[in-house]
């Protein structure tokens, strides 16, 4: 199994653009899928044909924000998204890869500063949770043929699949725990073997 990871882009200078991944993307996946051969794409460019595609967190949406890597974030995730969904490939993301996933299906969006840090969720099992958030950025209603997995307590979206699409995504960060959980695992770990199960 191939897994294709989408970098943060960051702009450390005026006009340098950098792609920036937290390292332990590779053990969260690596725990999921321990078989998996794992590349980041450089811009446009990978050489793996993937299997699995994973839009990770670190900019914001281009409705919230103009800056100049965000925009080169948003073409970079449009190209990814579209590949995935030409070559029927399930596309996974992650707090901002979520929200790009999220805004794709007309989901609305909201501010809110009570998805900084630990925040209570309510998962698709009717368990409370804690989760890790770092965003600014809420789905306030859910789109379009997406299934809801994870709500806070403030009724926004905090997961949602789509199987027959083929895409899904959760707000918070499961790779930013210092023990994965099991939960998190089993959201990707289903969400995957969901899609390669569903009639193309």
């Amino acid at each position: 199994m191939n897994i294709l990871i989408i970098p943060k882009v960051y702009c450390r200078y005026k006009d340098q653009l950098e792609y920036s991944l937290e390292k332990n993307y590779f053990f969260f996946l690596k725990k999921i899928f321990t078989t998996s051969k794992i590349e980041v794409a450089i811009g446009k460019q990978f050489y793996i044909k993937p299997n699995l595609i994973i839009l990770t967190g670190g900019n914001n949406i281009t409705l919230f924000s103009k800056k100049k890597e965000d925009v080169e974030r948003d073409k970079i995730d449009n190209f990814f998204y579209k590949y995935a969904i030409k070559n029927k490939l399930p596309i996974f993301g992650i707090c901002h890869g979520a929200h790009f996933i999220a805004r794709k299906f007309k989901c609305r969006f909201k501010k809110s500063n009570k998805h900084i840090k630990k925040h209570k969720i309510k998962t698709f099992d009717g368990k409370n949770r804690f989760v890790n958030s770092f965003h600014r950025i809420t789905i306030s209603k859910k789109g379009t043929n997406l299934k809801t997995l994870a709500k806070a307590e403030d009724d926004t979206v905090e997961a949602f699949i789509n199987i027959k699409s083929k895409v899904g995504g959760i707000i918070w960060h499961p790779e930013r725990f210092k023990q994965f959980k099991n939960i998190d695992i089993k959201i990707i770990k289903d969400f995957y073997a969901a899609c390669n199960t569903s009639i193309r």
